[in-house]
């Protein structure tokens, strides 16, 4: 399940993100799902949520955006949303399309819980 392994390198991605901060956890990450693949953002989240457990990723708001591939004809350039991995053109019944897509995986934001202490450092730390 290409799922999986996009869930276990953002868990990986993000807890070395918070380590190097000095971050005690992870309050919300946002993300964008794209790709060639179709990936499922139910099971995503629930791979999310089974992956992450014993992690500072554990307890994390996920929010999910969607970015479905695009489709454009070679033969007549109409621009479509396939509905499946061997789509047609719907206006001209082409089989010759191009599927324009978005990485499968775009961290979009993270929230990070930092320590008051480590934060007061930050602020008057000379710059």
């Amino acid at each position: 399940m290409h799922e999986g392994q996009l869930v276990r390198r953002l868990i990986q991605s993000v807890r070395r993100q918070a380590k190097e901060k000095g971050a005690i956890g992870i309050q919300s990450i946002k993300v964008r799902l794209g790709g060639h693949h179709w990936l499922d953002p139910e099971a995503f989240q629930i791979l999310f949520e089974q992956m992450s457990a014993g992690t500072s990723c554990q307890g994390a708001d996920l929010t999910i955006v969607e970015q479905p591939p695009r489709a454009v004809c070679r033969s007549c350039s109409f621009d479509f949303l396939p509905l499946d991995h061997k789509p047609f053109c719907p206006r001209c019944k082409a089989l010759n399309v191009e599927i324009r897509a978005a990485p499968d995986l775009e961290v979009l934001e993270v929230k990070f819980v930092i320590p008051k202490k480590q934060l007061s450092r930050e602020k008057s730390a000379p710059v």
